[in-house]
């Protein structure tokens, strides 16, 4: 079974780098054939092993996405077009490799920052939806 979630993990993260490096590919066009596929896929794999590939691809295609916007100039979506003005300013210096070496400096920091707020936020929410309902 752990081979499986290796496996779903090494496949996630390939997926990641083919969907944050290619312009126009986005993550949610693989994640749609993966679910309109989970029918015959559910008959070998768990659905953890499903949730562990699309999670990974999620995390790398973050990590990603952003060298194509910087380098091209072409945001993947309304998200990044306000993002890509900075980073198309620091490549026309000739310092491209700087803006893609922030945004990946940034994108860690919101990665273990999550990290950290999740066991928090979970309680807190715990707490907060018995007040609330």
């Amino acid at each position: 079974m752990i081979l499986y979630f290796i496996i779903a993990v090494i496949l996630g993260i390939s997926a990641g780098i083919i969907t944050g490096l290619i312009p126009g590919l986005h993550i949610n066009l693989v994640a749609m054939i993966v679910l309109s596929t989970s029918v015959f896929l559910l008959q070998y794999f768990s659905p953890l092993v499903l949730a562990a590939f699309i999670i990974s691809m999620s995390i790398t295609h973050t990590f990603l996405d952003f060298v194509p916007s910087c380098y091209l100039g072409a945001p993947d979506g309304e998200d990044n077009a306000l993002s890509v003005l900075p980073a198309h300013r620091l490549l026309l210096e000739g310092r491209g490799y700087e803006a893609v070496r922030l945004t990946a400096i940034g994108s860690l920091g919101g990665l273990i920052a999550i990290l950290i707020l999740t066991p928090i936020l979970l309680f807190s929410v715990a707490t907060f939806y018995s007040a609330i309902e």
